[in-house]
C-alpha cells in the first residue's frame, strides 16, 4: 500500500495541476501525469463526473455481441473474486470499448459502486470517467493499477483499481478485466492476480475457438457422411462402433434407443469376419459378401479403409458397404440399360395395331411373364419397352439381352452371373449376370427360341423359384424381375420338334402379345410414313420435304417382309437421293410387291397368300427357307399361315 504520506503527496500534486499551478513530477507516475494530461483535454469535470450508463437493451445486446468473451471468462471472473471475496472487492468485465458487461463481486461494494456510475452499462474511458484503471488500461494496452487519489475524478477517491486488457487470437483488444475495491482493503496481488486472469481468459478463449472449429469440422464431417449414399460405420479394434452414418442407420434396421454402445457383431449376425479384417489378411475394396442381418439377409460390397494411430497401429477401422441392388441399378444407368420407347412412340390406327396396344396396358398393369411374337421389324422391343415405362417399375432396371446374339457358352453366365473363380478367366470379384442387373425392373429375352436348351432349364428354375443362383455358387438369392420374352419363330413348332421346352413356354406365355405385320395393318402405312418423313425432315433439315402420288401407292402395295424396320430403311435412303426434296419411284429401293404382281389384287388377301405358299413350297419341295426367299418374307410368316390353316409342310418334302 501506499504511504499515507504519499497519497497526502499526490492528493496535493492533483490538486495543483487541475488549478493550472506547477507540481513535482517525482510524486506522479508517468502514466498517470499522461492520463491527467488526456483528461484535461478531454474537458472532464473532475468535480462533476459524467455517469453515463446504456440502457437494458443496449447492454443486452453487448453482451450477446460478446457471448464467446463471457462465456471464456465467467469461471475464471468467480475464481479471481473467490480470492479476494475477504477484501470486500468487485471483478468486472468490459467489452473492447470499456463498456461493463459482466460483474462478479461483493452486493454491498457493487451497489456502492453504481452510485458512482460503475455498474452494468457504464462506460471507462477516460473521456467519461476521468483517469481510471480500465480506460488507462485500453488507452495503453497494457495492465496497470491506479490507486484512491490516482484517479482524476473525486469521486472515485475511496476505490483502487487494477485492469489488464484481453485480446482475441489476433492480438486484437476484445476486453478489459478490473478488479476494485475500497483502497483502505486493497490486496497486495490484485494487479498480478488481474494479469494472470486476463492470460487464461485468452488461453480459454483460444481453446473454445479450436474446440468450436473441431466441432464444426466433426458436424460437417456428419452431414457428408449423412449425404453419402453407402452405409458407413467406424469401428475400433474390438469392434466396437464409434460411428454410423444416416445411411448405415437405415440399412441395419436400428431404433435410435438402440444406437449407443453396438458391437459390430450385434447387427451383422454372420458373413463378416472382424479378425480377418483387423490382421488385414488381403485388402478389401469393393468385395461382394452376402451378410446375415437380424431380420433379413443383404448382399452388398465391403470397402474396409484403416486409420492408423501415430505408431502405425490401427485405432479405427471405416467399413462402406454398398447395397449391390443399389450399385446395379447406377450401372445400368451408366451404361444406358433403360427403356426409351412409351406407348405414345407407337404408331397405328387400324384396329389390329389398338387391339396390340389394349393387350400392352393389360401387360404393364400386372407382373405376369410376357411372351410377344411377330416378323423381325415389327417393332417387339419397342412394345417391350412401352410395357416398362407403363408399369411400376418405370424408375428401375430395363434390361434387354438377345439370346440369339450370344455365344452358347457365355449366355448362362451372362444371365446368371458368376462367382470368382467360377471358370478359366473368370473376374476373380465375380460377376452378378442381367437378372441380378433388373432386380427390381424389367428383363427383354430377345430371340428367346435361340435359347439352348441347357440354359432354358435353368431359366425355367429362376422363373419358378423368384430366385438367381450364380455359375460356381451355392447360395441363392432373391429377385423380383419382370420378364418379358419375344421372338419371331413359332415356338409351338418349336416345342412339338424338341428344340424349346414345353414347361418354359407355358411359363413365359401367360399373355401372348403378337405384334402384327405391317402387311396385316396397310392402313397404318401412310401414317408410319409421315412420321417417318417429319423425323427424317428435322434430321436433314429439309423442311419441304415429300413423296409423290406414285410413291404412295408403292408403299402401299409393296408387301414389306423386313416390316417397319424395312419401312425406316427404305425412306432413310429415299431421303438422301431424292431431288428437290421430292421422293420418287426412281429414288426407291423397291417396286411393286412380287405377290401382287404374280396373283392380282382382286381376290381375298388371306386366301391368294394360303395358295402362293402352298404353291411355292411345292416347287421347292418343301423347303421353307428357300420358299421364303423366293415369297420376299420370313420363314416365320410362312409357319403362321400353315399352322392357322392346320398345314403340315412335311407334306411337301
Amino acid at each position: 500500500m501506499f504511504r499515507e504520506i504519499d497519497r497526502k503527496e499526490i492528493r496535493e500534486a492533483l490538486l495543483n495541476f487541475q488549478a493550472g499551478k506547477s507540481i513535482d513530477e517525482n510524486h506522479v507516475r508517468k502514466e498517470i501525469l499522461d492520463s491527467w494530461e488526456r483528461c484535461k483535454k478531454y474537458s472532464v469535470d473532475p468535480q462533476n463526473m459524467k455517469k453515463e450508463v446504456l440502457s437494458s437493451e443496449s447492454v443486452v445486446k453487448r453482451q450477446e455481441e460478446c457471448k464467446d468473451l463471457i462465456l471464456a471468462a465467467d469461471e475464471y471472473l468467480k475464481t479471481l473474486y473467490d480470492s479476494i471475496a475477504g477484501y470486500g472487492g468487485v471483478v468486472l468485465l468490459t467489452d473492447g470499448d470499456g463498456i461493463a458487461i459482466h460483474i462478479v463481486g461483493d452486493a454491498e461494494i457493487v451497489e456502492d459502486q453504481k452510485r458512482t456510475g460503475l455498474g452494468l452499462g457504464s462506460e471507462s474511458c477516460e473521456s467519461v470517467r476521468g483517469t481510471n484503471a480500465i480506460g488507462v488500461a485500453l488507452y495503453l494496452d497494457q495492465p496497470i493499477q491506479i490507486w484512491a487519489e490516482e484517479h482524476y475524478c473525486w469521486d472515485n477517491h475511496k476505490w483502487y483499481c487494477s485492469a489488464a486488457t484481453i485480446h482475441d487470437p489476433d492480438g486484437k483488444i476484445i476486453g478489459c478485466l478490473n478488479v476494485s475495491g475500497t483502497s483502505e482493503k486493497v490486496h497486495a496481488h490484485t494487479l498480478g492476480m488481474a494479469i494472470g486472469a486476463a492470460k487464461a481468459i485468452e488461453r480459454q478463449i483460444k481453446i473454445n475457438n479450436i474446440m468450436k472449429v473441431n466441432e464444426l469440422v466433426i458436424n460437417e464431417q456428419k452431414v457428408i457422411l449423412d449425404m453419402v449414399v453407402d452405409a458407413i460405420i467406424m469401428i475400433d479394434v474390438k469392434g466396437n462402433i464409434i460411428h454410423m452414418n444416416r445411411k448405415a442407420i437405415q440399412m441395419f434396421n436400428i431404433p435410435k434407443m438402440q444406437k449407443a454402445n453396438l458391437h459390430i457383431y450385434d447387427l451383422i449376425i454372420s458373413g463378416f469376419d472382424l479378425n480377418s479384417i483387423i490382421r488385414m489378411e488381403h485388402r478389401i475394396e469393393n468385395e461382394e459378401i452376402d451378410i446375415s442381418l437380424i431380420d433379413k439377409d443383404l448382399n452388398c460390397r465391403l470397402t474396409v479403409q484403416y486409420i492408423n494411430n501415430k505408431k502405425g497401429g490401427i485405432e479405427r477401422i471405416l467399413l462402406t458397404f454398398k447395397e449391390s441392388m443399389r450399385i446395379n441399378e447406377l450401372v445400368n444407368k451408366v451404361t444406358g440399360s433403360v427403356a426409351k420407347y412409351t406407348f405414345d412412340n407407337m404408331i397405328g390406327n387400324s384396329k389390329m395395331f389398338k387391339e396390340v396396344i389394349r393387350q400392352g396396358y393389360i401387360a404393364a398393369n400386372n407382373d405376369f411373364n410376357v411372351l410377344i411374337t411377330g416378323d423381325s421389324g415389327t417393332g417387339k422391343e419397342l412394345m417391350a419397352q412401352a410395357i416398362h415405362n407403363a408399369s411400376r417399375r418405370v424408375n428401375k432396371p430395363f434390361i434387354a439381352i438377345n439370346c440369339g446374339a450370344l455365344p452358347r457358352g457365355l449366355i448362362e453366365s451372362e444371365l446368371f452371373g458368376y462367382i470368382g473363380g467360377a471358370y478359366t478367366g473368370a473376374r476373380k470379384e465375380g460377376n452378378p449376370g442381367k437378372f441380378e442387373l433388373a432386380n427390381g425392373g424389367t428383363i427383354f429375352l430377345d430371340e428367346i427360341g435361340d435359347m439352348p436348351l441347357d440354359v432354358q432349364v435353368t431359366l425355367l428354375r429362376v422363373l419358378q423359384e423368384q430366385e438367381v443362383t450364380r455359375i460356381g455358387g451355392s447360395k441363392s438369392k432373391k429377385i423380383d424381375v419382370k420378364v418379358i420374352a419375344a421372338t419371331n419363330k413359332d415356338l409351338r413348332a418349336a416345342v412339338e420338334n424338341k428344340s424349346f421346352r414345353q414347361d418354359l413356354y407355358f411359363r413365359l406365355n401367360v399373355l401372348d402379345i403378337h405384334m402384327p405385320s405391317l402387311r396385316e395393318r396397310k392402313e397404318d402405312i401412310p401414317l408410319l410414313v409421315e412420321q417417318i418423313l417429319n423425323r427424317l425432315r428435322l434430321q436433314t433439315k429439309k423442311a419441304e420435304l415429300t413423296i409423290d402420288k406414285e410413291v404412295k401407292e408403292i408403299l402401299f402395295n409393296y408387301g414389306w417382309p423386313g416390316n417397319i424396320r424395312e419401312l425406316e430403311n427404305v425412306l432413310e435412303r429415299a431421303v438422301f437421293l431424292c431431288e428437290e426434296g421430292i421422293i420418287t419411284a426412281k429414288d426407291l429401293s423397291i417396286k411393286y410387291d412380287t405377290m401382287v404382281d404374280k396373283i392380282g389384287s382382286n381376290k381375298e388377301p388371306n386366301l391368294l397368300d394360303l395358295e402362293l405358299i402352298k404353291s411355292t413350297l411345292a416347287s421347292t419341295h418343301g423347303n421353307v427357307k428357300k420358299a421364303s426367299e423366293e415369297l420376299g418374307v420370313t420363314r416365320s410368316w410362312i409357319y403362321r399361315r400353315l399352322y392357322k390353316n392346320n398345314i403340315s409342310f412335311d407334306g411337301y418334302r
